[in-house]
């Protein structure tokens, strides 16, 4: 999108099975263990939810929890 306040394409996500829109990521909470985030389709409105886990290295690092939801979401791999 044009008006984005994050870096320009640093995160290529995949565009929505649904329609083929665009979709956005939103940052919901952080938990303790984890952190959820939202990926949205700004066309047909489909939400998914996605839960990163990037406390393995004892401190939070958001940037790796982002790659984990991207990878997740442009692999597209069922939850189990």
């Amino acid at each position: 999108g044009e008006g984005d306040a994050g870096g320009d394409g640093m995160i290529k996500l995949d565009k929505c099975p649904h329609c083929g829109g665009e979709v956005m990521l939103c940052k919901l909470n952080t938990m303790i263990t984890a952190v959820e985030f939202s990926i949205v389709c700004t066309g047909c409105g489909l939400e998914t939810r996605v839960y990163a886990n990037p406390m393995s290295n004892c401190c939070f690092d958001m940037s790796k929890a982002v790659n984990e939801i991207v990878e997740k979401w442009n692999r597209r791999c069922p939850k189990t």
